[in-house]
């Protein structure tokens, strides 16, 4: 179904001539700055992401922006 690349890159092998790449990036709360959550996304033409998630550190829903971690 899906190959690992290194990195965090996955190429989606069963559309044939089309490669979806994806890659996990962190959502970090805009209140506290902790990362809570590892998703996927798509890497072609994609926006930031921005969701309402719940903090553990808040105890409460915050906004959440995609960050790289490193």
């Amino acid at each position: 179904m899906f190959q690992e690349k290194s990195g965090g890159v996955r190429i989606d092998g069963r559309n044939r001539g089309f490669i979806a790449m994806r890659e996990y990036v962190w959502l970090e709360c805009t209140a506290c700055g902790e990362k809570n959550y590892r998703v996927q996304k798509e890497t072609r033409g994609a926006d930031r992401l921005e969701l309402k998630k719940y903090c553990s550190r808040e105890r409460k829903h915050t906004a959440h922006k995609e960050s790289r971690k490193k």
